[in-house]
């Protein structure tokens, strides 16, 4: 790592810091103000302050909160708005409307990553982050309501595809990225399936609930 990397990289610590410091300062503060608040969080946990307002940090927070519990720590979720959440008691939850989502499916050569966003519920405005759900898929989920919002699936060709062929037709309907419809075709051939050009979010929830059992 060169000198100005390392400095940079110090520079990124030294902010993530000094906004967590911040947070801290928020959070004793409304509990200055509103002493039931720290009725609501067992004794012993780790506080962990998911700030309404910035997203970026919201999704750091959350995977440290996901860090620390994976590591025997009780940790409880303090939102800027003022909920408390304990995150054991956290689970996922798909959108109730599911049958009517359309899902939007980007694929990604370079990466081999396939994005899902369910459209109508996925909003970059909302906050959100990443949360691996198992060694081939991670969750796109609010951060302060648990909401899934999509999927994001790394080495999509190179290992997914291998342990669940038939979702290999997934990229016939999807935007690709540094690949051919020519290239997915062949693909295709070369497996023997069939294109798919129609996919919805309830269809995509039950092969996932199969390859994740």
């Amino acid at each position: 790592m060169s000198t100005r990397e390392a400095k940079a990289k110090e520079a990124e610590r030294a902010e993530v810091v000094n906004a967590n410091i911040d947070l801290a300062s928020e959070f004793l503060g409304a509990v200055f103000d509103n002493p039931a608040i720290a009725e609501e969080i067992p004794s012993g946990a780790t506080v962990v302050v998911m700030p309404a307002d910035d997203p970026k940090r919201a999704a750091s927070n959350f995977d440290m909160a996901a860090r620390l519990s994976e590591s025997g720590k009780d940790v409880s979720l303090w939102t800027t708005d003022g909920n408390v959440l304990h995150y054991k008691t956290v689970t996922p939850t798909w959108p109730s409307h599911l049958g009517r989502v359309k899902p939007l499916l980007d694929y990604y050569r370079e990466t081999d990553t396939l994005r899902v966003e369910f459209v109508g519920v996925f909003d970059p405005r909302r906050p959100w982050g990443e949360v691996e759900l198992n060694r081939l898929v991670s969750l796109i989920m609010d951060t302060q309501t648990f909401e899934i919002l999509g999927l994001m699936i790394p080495d999509f060709l190179s290992r997914v595809v291998r342990t669940a062929p038939h979702m290999l037709s997934w990229l016939t309907a999807a935007r690709l990225h540094g690949i051919s419809e020519e290239e997915v075709g062949e693909l295709l051939r070369e497996r023997r399936r069939p294109a798919r050009r129609n996919v919805n979010a309830e269809s995509l929830r039950r092969e996932l609930t199969a390859l994740t059992a």
